[in-house]
């Protein structure tokens, strides 16, 4: 797991993606601490860091196996004072997945409404556990296990990955299948499936919510601007509810090809 992130914000460092929200899977905030820090100094806060002596940092851990809303109100109380040091804060949420309903409600609404220079890091070893809603207001990484480290970093970045499907589908609508297909089935697994979709559907709502004037993260990126604007409303939640039916049926045994083709053929004629 050594390094992993460092590669992936490298990658979005340099093609001015980074995201306000990530959701860190398979994994917890004491396994990547050090890796963490190295990238918060690098590609956050540009200049050495550490994790538990920094005024600008929130690290917020479960209390008797439990995340209550008031740990996140203390939050929203960090979030709403000014930056101390850098200009920009962080928060990090270990054990993501021990969210109670009424604190996922109340984070839910921050990840809703991203001020500028705050970064969220969700940290969970169960991401089953984490409401779906939560899941897709963030960027989504999977981890490999710390019991095997020689694993690779499963979502090296779906969501570009997610983004270019999208853009085939919705800027090639007769000819998209062929190229859209190799790109949906590099993987015969339904986390990396789940993954994928997961991060589909998030951009189709940051498209929804562009269409609707509402400031999301993506405004920088050219090729959300495009997609985004050949999109209307009513095209993109025909498609949110198609990426929610399939994300359904992963619950069960399919047979893979099936699926791509389905989900692909149900995407292209939602017009």
């Amino acid at each position: 797991m050594k390094n992993k992130l460092d590669k992936l914000f490298k990658s979005q460092s340099e093609n001015d993606k980074i995201g306000h929200a990530y959701l860190i899977a398979n994994t917890n905030l004491e396994n990547i601490s050090e890796e963490l820090s190295n990238v918060l100094s690098d590609y956050i806060f540009g200049t050495k860091i550490e994790l538990n002596n920094n005024q600008d940092i929130f690290i917020l851990e479960p209390e008797n196996e439990i995340i209550k809303k008031n740990q996140i109100y203390e939050l929203k109380f960090f979030l709403n004072k000014t930056s101390q040091i850098s200009g920009k804060k962080v928060y990090i949420i270990n054990h993501t997945e021990l969210l109670n309903s009424y604190s996922s409600n109340i984070l839910l609404k921050i990840l809703e409404e991203p001020e500028n220079n705050i970064f969220a890091f969700l940290i969970t070893s169960n991401i089953d556990a984490v409401i779906k809603t939560i899941k897709s207001r963030c960027q989504i990484l999977f981890l490999a296990s710390e019991d095997n480290e020689t694993n690779e970093l499963e979502n090296v970045d779906l969501y570009q990955q997610a983004l270019d499907i999208i853009s085939l589908i919705e800027e090639n609508a007769s000819s998209f299948f062929p190229y859209a297909y190799q790109l949906v089935s590099v993987k015969n697994d339904k986390k990396y499936m789940r993954v994928l979709l997961d991060n589909m559907l998030k951009i189709y709502e940051q498209c929804l919510l562009n269409n609707l004037s509402i400031s999301t993260n993506c405004l920088k990126n050219e090729k959300f601007i495009k997609i985004s604007s050949m999109m209307n409303n009513d095209d993109i939640i025909k498609k949110i509810v198609i990426i929610n039916k399939f994300l359904n049926y992963l619950n069960f045994n399919l047979n893979n090809s099936l699926f791509i083709d389905k989900l692909l053929l149900e995407l292209g004629d939602a017009k």
